[in-house]
């Protein structure tokens, strides 16, 4: 599965301590290239809320799906020069039953005030979280961990 940005949905309300602004927020474009999907679901989840945004599907073939990330950004208030992160995960199972955990993220840097992403990464990327010191990406990572670890025990998956 591969990810590309889509159009732009809406904008992002950025509060630093600076002032206030907008940066574009996009929808994320999935290219399923191999095989078909049986379930697949979009997940927010922040350390202690979880929302399940479930497609009922028999088969989803290959083929293009778009979805709107309604924003995740975990705070207010940021420095100016700092890197936050918007992100989701995406579940899927395949028609054969394998099963896998996605994050996908939108990198916002403060200090240049882009926009880099959609990226898609799996769970490789967390051996990267014991050197990631404080930040808004060690806080999205340990979310991705904590949903790694309890994704198969969700009654609504």
């Amino acid at each position: 599965m591969e990810v590309s940005r889509d159009e732009q949905s809406f904008n992002y309300q950025i509060s630093d301590v600076d002032d206030t602004y907008e940066l574009p927020a996009y929808e994320t474009n999935f290219t399923n290239t191999t095989g078909a999907f049986q379930e697949f679901a979009q997940i927010y989840y922040d350390g202690t809320n979880l929302k399940i945004a479930n497609t009922s599907l028999d088969i989803l073939e290959s083929g293009n799906y778009v979805i709107d990330s309604e924003g995740q950004i975990p705070k207010q208030n940021y420095v100016s020069d700092e890197l936050i992160y918007d992100y989701y995960f995406i579940y899927t199972v395949s028609a054969s039953g394998q099963k896998e955990l996605w994050l996908v993220y939108y990198e916002l840097d403060l200090g240049e005030k882009t926009v880099k992403g959609p990226v898609k990464t799996d769970d490789v990327i967390l051996l990267a979280l014991e050197d990631e010191p404080e930040s808004p990406k060690r806080e999205m990572l340990e979310n991705y961990q904590k949903l790694y670890e309890i994704v198969n025990t969700l009654p609504s998956i």
